[in-house]
């Protein structure tokens, strides 16, 4: 199988800028033709400008179009089928030193491929300077900035969305803790709150609670015969009142009118 060293592509090279840690590469491909299995040396963003393709890793088949960008781990093995209609034109982003580029990167675990109208925007009138050999160290670092930036972002929405789900799902009688939460996400529990709140409107830990207070209710109208001040002291309140003043704080109404 071919490995393709860094700066080594199939296709016709249009235009190469070695600028900062980057090189980044304007190529195109005949319509219709095949890249047989192979990899790359280093790990590489390829960004569609122009054409379409389907491309093959492991049992995976994605199709490609323009707008899309798809990220390359090192070493990934992977075929791709040209279609027949256009001419095929890609911009390449890959790293001169993969250190660098792993550091800048650690959202990226695996190939990804996204769409995005901001990131897209931001490869095509990066594409244009390339074309032109007009890119500047600091346009280099900005677009690679904002890639990251964006995969962050992606990946923080993942993670706030897991951990809703976890609280949602969360059926004990304690109540979940702000910071085993972080801690079981690896997240600080600042940011995740931040996070959370920003994705749901919503405190973490007012979440939290809301979700705790409608299991105690389920619970209460479940077990009849269950007093409310055993069921208090088993969901961890200190007492009734304790109780009353987080319902009334959430649904303005103290915990029986709120389970009528």
């Amino acid at each position: 199988m071919l490995v393709l060293d860094p700066g080594k592509y199939y296709g016709t090279v249009l235009q190469t800028v070695r600028s900062g840690d980057f090189l980044f590469v304007l190529k195109s491909h005949r319509p219709g033709s095949v890249l047989k299995k192979h990899m790359h040396e280093h790990p590489y963003f390829c960004y569609c400008l122009k054409g379409s393709w389907n491309e093959a890793t492991g049992r995976q088949m994605d199709t490609c179009t323009p707008g899309h960008l798809i990220y390359h781990p090192s070493k990934e093995i992977h075929a791709t089928y040209f279609h027949k209609e256009k001419e095929i034109i890609t911009l390449n982003i890959e790293p001169l030193e993969p250190g660098s580029f792993a550091e800048r990167f650690t959202v990226f675990q695996k190939r990804n491929i996204v769409r995005n109208e901001t990131i897209s925007a931001t490869c095509r009138d990066f594409a244009g300077l390339v074309s032109k050999k007009q890119v500047t160290a600091q346009q280099a670092h900005s677009i690679i900035r904002k890639i990251a930036d964006f995969k962050e972002s992606k990946a923080a929405i993942s993670r706030v969305g897991l951990v809703k789900a976890h609280i949602d799902q969360y059926s004990g009688p304690d109540k979940l803790r702000v910071h085993d939460l972080a801690t079981m996400f690896n997240a600080h529990p600042v940011h995740l709150n931040r996070l959370f709140k920003a994705t749901f409107h919503v405190s973490l830990s007012r979440y939290i609670l809301k979700q705790h207070i409608f299991k105690m209710a389920y619970w209460y109208i479940s077990h009849p015969n269950t007093t409310l001040s055993a069921l208090t002291s088993n969901f961890g309140f200190t007492d009734v009142s304790h109780l009353n003043r987080a319902c009334q704080s959430l649904f303005g109404s103290n915990f029986n009118q709120f389970c009528q």
